[in-house]
């Protein structure tokens, strides 16, 4: 197997050999090129095939999640899938755990096969980030690729987090589907326990719940809260240490923080910048300031806000008085530091005046901010820490 389908012929050589011709690939980065070599079975559905040397019955979730998430990701992003095949091969022992080759995703057997009745505490959620995430990459890192490895972060925190909106999303299209009842209409019981199998359970958990809690959200914390800590976007002299950006504070912190500009700019507006940003550099490379090119017409600060973020390392504390005086502080594993740091943010607070519930975004920079509500609560969308120093939360 290859990125491409095998063309419809092939030559044998004087020696009995095969020599097996692929398609010609489209523009393509030279890390994400593979092949997989071995007699395998296999499943399908449409373009999407997985290969497996043992245990292929256990591959359907996989495949179906797979299938509802390339849709998805066609429809969020405006662009169809770029290649007429899309394989993943699983690997019974791969160090790796998965890796994103153009229509030829390499993973390992863990992160691919799912049996209800064997699997281990976990296995389902960490299957469907690993499988959702290696999707985002035939967009995000395969059709456009940085061109160098300081910007990581627009492969890495772009595929951790729209993993995670997928699920969410998709999530949420299955219980539309479960209500409907042109779903069940005309189907026998048997039929309507595959139908509802397929949809209840295939996100059956709370995916950013799991990301704060689970999916390594705590270990970018707490990597970014060391004083040795490193900036998202980090100078990178050569490719011997490219690996170096392969930590959490690129894939998680990442992610919060593109959270974070999404939840500020909102959802649509954002989804219509990230489709022009993949339509604009397709088959080609970008850097941070490519992506940041189809912000810079708004009148919204995004660009100046994650600018800092990207540059330098750490997270603020942010302390509410009750008075409603905003502060904030750099967070260390050791100690708190009172240095003069400078966190540009969007802060969510949802507002509670006569149990009516009113969601704010505030601009914060440093400058101590005042607003008359008196009862605040703080929604974890972000990737910073609030603290409610003194605010009565009676009644």
């Amino acid at each position: 197997m290859q990125e491409m389908r095998v063309c419809p012929y092939s030559i044998n050589n004087m020696n009995d050999q095969q020599v097996v011709r692929f398609r010609r690939l489209p523009r393509i980065s030279t890390y994400i090129v593979a092949w997989c070599i071995g007699e395998m079975q296999k499943v399908s559905k449409g373009i999407i095939s997985i290969y497996s040397t043992s245990n292929i019955q256990n591959a359907q979730y996989a495949l179906e999640l797979a299938s509802r998430t390339v849709a998805f990701y066609e429809e969020y992003f405006g662009i169809n899938y770029q290649l007429d095949k899309l394989d993943i091969c699983v690997i019974p022992d791969f160090t790796n755990y998965a890796m994103e080759n153009w229509g030829l995703i390499c993973i390992k057997e863990t992160y691919c096969l799912f049996n209800e009745e064997t699997a281990f505490a976990g296995q389902k959620p960490d299957l469907a980030d690993t499988i959702t995430h290696e999707l985002s990459h035939q967009w995000f890192g395969n059709l456009i690729s940085p061109v160098w490895w300081d910007d990581l972060w627009l492969n890495e925190g772009f595929a951790t987090w729209i993993a995670i909106f997928a699920a969410e999303q998709l999530q949420i299209s299955e219980r539309n589907e479960i209500l409907s009842p042109q779903l069940i209409r005309g189907t026998d019981e048997n039929n309507l326990d595959v139908i509802l199998y397929h949809n209840a359970h295939l996100i059956d958990w709370a995916p950013w719940k799991e990301f704060y809690t689970v999916f390594g959200y705590n270990r970018g914390l707490y990597a970014d809260s060391l004083r040795s800590s490193k900036p998202i976007r980090t100078p990178i002299f050569s490719g011997s240490e490219a690996g170096d950006a392969f930590n959490p504070v690129t894939y998680q912190k990442s992610a919060a923080i593109i959270r974070m500009i999404q939840q500020y700019y909102g959802p649509e507006p954002f989804r219509e910048r990230l489709s022009t940003y993949l339509k604009k550099f397709a088959f080609s490379n970008a850097t941070s300031k490519d992506f940041f090119g189809v912000f810079n017409n708004d009148s919204l600060n995004v660009v100046q806000m994650t600018d800092y973020w990207l540059s330098n390392p750490g997270f603020p504390v942010i302390k509410v008085e009750s008075d409603g005086t905003l502060s904030q502080y750099r967070m260390t594993n050791r100690e708190v530091q009172k240095e003069d740091s400078n966190w540009p943010l969007s802060l969510n607070i949802l507002v509670l005046p006569k149990k009516i519930q009113l969601l704010k975004c505030l601009e914060m920079n440093m400058l101590i901010r005042k607003f008359s509500h008196q009862k605040l609560r703080y929604i974890k969308r972000m990737c910073y820490f609030l603290q409610d120093a003194a605010i009565s939360m009676k009644n």
